[in-house]
């Protein structure tokens, strides 16, 4: 997920632990994402201004 977003594992946690990012889910003792998640939190984040 780290490499999809182009961010350390460390700035999701942080973002996870200020309620920022994208939404996880607890699985056991690790942290998961839904793709969903990530295409969501990427939409609402894109820039509209053309590149």
């Amino acid at each position: 997920m780290s490499d999809w977003l182009g961010v350390p594992k460390g700035t999701l946690y942080q973002w996870r632990s200020r309620s920022r990012g994208p939404r996880a889910i607890k699985v056991g003792n690790g942290i998961r994402y839904r793709r969903s998640e990530i295409e969501n939190y990427l939409d609402l984040h894109t820039d509209a201004r053309p590149a």
